[in-house]
């Protein structure tokens, strides 16, 4: 809301008309209107102390305690973003531990599968592992997570 709009809202609800107010406090015929809301500060003082407002009230349309508590609840937006923020940075550190897991368990799985090779072509008649290996799978390091659940207790 304009601060010329608050006035003529202000004299609405105290029955007076513009010209009665500047009359009241020697202000020039028409000149509220002339300046279109942009006066001095001592205008402005002159008019909240006449409606018995605070200064802020004229430039915002707003109460000292409707300002103060568009501010605690802008204060606790913010508070939440940066919670936001910060559980952020802790999904995407868990993913780029989870994801060099999954690299450690490939090259882990690698490994396994070559020495696996080298101990058949050693030992021709090796026989299988004794772990047993779940359907689908072809080695204990076939593990297939997708980060939901474990595929194991």
């Amino acid at each position: 809301m304009e601060v010329l709009d608050i006035i003529k809202q202000l004299c609405k609800e105290q029955n007076v008309t513009i010209a009665q107010l500047e009359n009241a406090l020697d202000f020039g015929n028409g000149s509220i209107a002339k300046s279109k809301g942009n006066m001095s500060a001592d205008r402005m003082y002159q008019i909240a102390k006449y409606f018995k407002v605070p200064m802020e009230y004229l430039m915002t349309g707003k109460t000292i305690q409707e300002a103060d508590d568009e501010v605690a609840i802008i204060r606790q937006q913010q508070s939440i973003l940066l919670e936001i923020s910060k559980v952020n940075e802790k999904l995407s550190e868990a993913y780029k531990t989870l994801d060099k897991c999954k690299d450690e368990l490939a090259q882990l799985k690698a490994d396994y599968n070559k020495l696996e090779l080298k101990k058949r072509k050693a030992i021709p008649d090796t026989p299988e592992p004794s772990i047993p290996i779940m359907p689908g799978q072809q080695s204990i390091f076939d593990v297939v997570f997708d980060g939901d659940e474990l595929p194991f207790n």
